[in-house]
This record gives C-alpha cells, sequence and structure tokens, in this order.
C-alpha cells in the first residue's frame, strides 16, 4: 500500500492517506502533500484479536443509539403529553 502524509490548510491537523483512495486527477480539497508517497506492508491482525475489537466497538455504538433513540422518544412523548392536555383543557372550557 502506497501512503503519503497530508496537512489541512485551515487547521494544520496531520494526515495519511492511501494512494488508492486519492481523485483521479490526485487532487485532495483543503490538504496539501507534505511527504513523499512511501510503500508500507502492514501486517494483518489476527481473527482472534480483531472480533472481540469490534464486538465491543458494535456494542459501545448501539448503547449510543439506543440512549439517542431513549431521547428522542422522550421528547416525543413529552409533545404528546403536551398536546393531550391542551386538548383536555379545551374540552373542559
Amino acid at each position: 500500500m502506497r501512503v503519503a502524509t497530508f496537512t489541512h490548510l485551515g487547521s494544520s491537523y496531520l494526515c495519511v492517506w492511501q494512494e488508492s483512495m486519492m481523485r483521479k486527477d490526485g487532487a485532495l480539497p483543503g490538504y496539501v502533500r507534505i511527504s513523499e508517497w512511501v510503500d508500507v506492508d502492514f501486517p494483518p491482525r489476527a481473527q482472534a484479536e480483531v472480533v472481540p475489537e469490534e464486538l465491543a466497538q458494535i456494542e459501545e455504538k448501539a448503547q449510543e443509539l439506543k440512549s439517542d433513540f431513549a431521547k428522542k422518544m422522550g421528547a416525543l412523548e413529552e409533545r404528546r403529553a403536551q398536546l393531550l392536555a391542551i386538548t383536555d383543557e379545551r374540552a373542559i372550557l
């Protein structure tokens, strides 16, 4: 795999991009390449290492989604209660 280091023009953020991920014209809007392209051989990680890590990340994301969903459902239920209260008040009048 061929990689190079880039810097972001607006924030000086550094990142590494893989050559095959670049656009056909080689442009990366907002970034400037600050190193030469280098061939890097990354040895693969064993499945026994990767699977537990990925499962933990999935569980973390699932908990985050459940929390966000619960908050949004709570807001909907609160709005429903407000609307029903208005309807009930008008029925009493």
